[in-house]
């Protein structure tokens, strides 16, 4: 597919506005649900959820129902003129298998913020790349808004995530490590490196030049990770990117051979390409999660992956 020539920024979410909720891909245990709720309508919103995330729970399939029921979901909360913004139950698998009856023109006809991460990238690269509608790569429902009362990360994460939904000057700075020092500006593609792997060859492919690319995974053996990205170097991915950023690869770990840490060293110095290179962003599972904004301009500089540009309007 082609990408986007334009963003589309859908307008800031206020105290009373309607946010949906959706399954796309794992269902969620009902407890960690309803404290993500309370999390939300704490914050003086309300909340609106056309399939249950948890209905699935504990069954024997690994998705929240039929690709069917998880698009009509998804649908019902992009066409309802009440929803102002729609974040992710959680992550899992599922998402990729609706991606195919994804229509471009109902998303563009009724554009609203989509927030998630893991198997939930996919659908926002979609938005914020093909339809041309800014996203959020951020906590889902049953990350930290359903942790929010027990750690200080979780309650970080969610009060930057209503941040970066309702307050268009919200332009953070970032401090990373730096592993090649170069300046750089481009739109932000967050992803899972997974998932972006999963996209190649596809219909759903992604042209990169001129991105910024933040990168994170979890439980991939080191080795894992470098054969990923190699793919995405041989695949000529990498060639123009403005920028790269690492973020937490959590779990990623093995007993013999490099760690994961010393995998970014290795990739960057076989990687012959000359863009900036960071890690350490505080962004991934199991950890701080801070919100980045899909499509939207940034600039590397130093140790700093500065936001340039808000994903609301």
């Amino acid at each position: 597919m082609k990408r986007a020539n334009s963003l589309i920024k859908p307008k800031a979410i206020k105290k009373g506005d309607t946010i949906g909720i959706v399954a796309t891909g794992a269902p969620l245990e009902e407890s960690r649900l309803q404290q993500g709720v309370k999390a939300i309508e704490s914050r003086g919103y309300k909340v609106k959820i056309p399939l249950s995330p948890s209905k699935y729970y504990a069954s024997d399939a690994w998705s929240n129902g039929s690709v069917e029921e998880r698009l009509e979901a998804l649908n019902d909360l992009v066409n309802d003129p009440e929803i102002r913004a729609i974040i992710s139950a959680r992550g899992g698998y599922g998402t990729p298998q609706i991606l195919p009856f994804i229509e471009i023109g109902r998303l563009i006809k009724n554009p609203k913020v989509m927030v998630g991460l893991s198997d939930f990238c996919p659908m926002l690269v979609y938005q914020s790349f093909f339809a041309g509608i800014a996203s959020l790569h951020a906590s889902s429902v049953g990350s930290s808004l359903a942790d929010e009362l027990s750690t200080a990360e979780a309650k970080a994460d969610t009060d930057e995530l209503f941040e970066a939904l309702s307050n268009s000057k919200f332009l953070p700075k970032h401090e990373c490590l730096v592993i090649r020092e170069r300046k750089a500006k481009g739109p932000i593609l967050a992803t899972n490196l997974s998932m972006l792997c999963f996209l190649l060859g596809t219909q759903f492919d992604i042209d990169l030049k001129g991105v910024i690319l933040v990168l994170e995974d979890v439980g991939e053996s080191p080795f894992r990770v470098h054969r990923m990205l190699l793919q995405l170097q041989l695949a000529g991915k990498l060639d123009g990117l403005a920028g790269l950023v690492f973020g937490r690869f959590s779990k990623c770990e093995a007993k013999h051979g490099p760690t994961i840490e010393e995998v970014f060293e290795i990739f960057v110095k076989e990687n012959t390409n000359n863009y900036p290179v960071l890690k350490g962003l505080a962004m991934g599972h199991w950890g701080r999660n801070v919100p980045l904004p899909l499509g939207c301009q940034a600039e590397i500089s130093g140790r700093d992956l500065k936001i340039l540009e808000s994903a609301v309007s």
